[in-house]
């Protein structure tokens, strides 16, 4: 082989090694993004799983004591003391509010999950959380993070009591 020869070969690999390493990341690249996503979406169907069980649960405690017929939402539980009543833990729940300031991890088979919920009175014509008087509406907001994932994930629900 001519010298000549030796460089077009020598160049044809290098070309050649450099198009491989690209294909490489670029496949790389789209196995993590794949996985990112299964991720996050297993995270929304854990939220969801929180929004569900509050769904099944009493507007506020004023409401399960059923003295308070009249008189609402002057009766429902004071912004600033949204969350569970003394003695109450996740399993006995019986209202939205107490998952105000409830944190978890959960634990899947293949990834872990931080999930913080808080819980406030909206306003119904704003409709955003964070409202400081009673309503008859609640806003929950479920934040979901992972370090298999690049941005917590966010889940708001409103909830009712009409």
């Amino acid at each position: 082989m001519q010298m000549g020869e030796t460089l077009l070969v020598l160049a044809a690999l290098v070309i050649f090694s450099l198009v491989a390493l690209q294909i490489n990341d670029t496949k790389f690249d789209n196995n993590n993004d794949l996985m990112e996503t299964e991720f996050e979406l297993s995270a929304i169907g854990i939220a969801q799983s929180f929004i569900q069980e509050a769904q099944s649960l009493a507007f506020d405690e004023a409401v399960v004591d059923t003295t308070y017929t009249t008189g609402l939402p002057g009766y429902f539980t004071a912004p600033a003391s949204l969350g569970s009543d003394g003695g109450e833990s996740y399993n006995t729940f019986n209202d939205v509010d107490d998952f105000n300031g409830y944190t978890s991890t959960v634990t899947t088979p293949r990834i872990d999950y931080n999930v913080s919920i808080s819980v406030s009175y909206a306003d119904s014509g704003t409709v955003s959380p964070g409202y400081a008087n009673r309503s008859f509406l609640k806003i929950m907001t479920v934040l979901i993070s992972s370090e298999y994932f690049s941005d917590t994930l966010k889940v708001e629900y409103n909830y009712s009591y009409y």
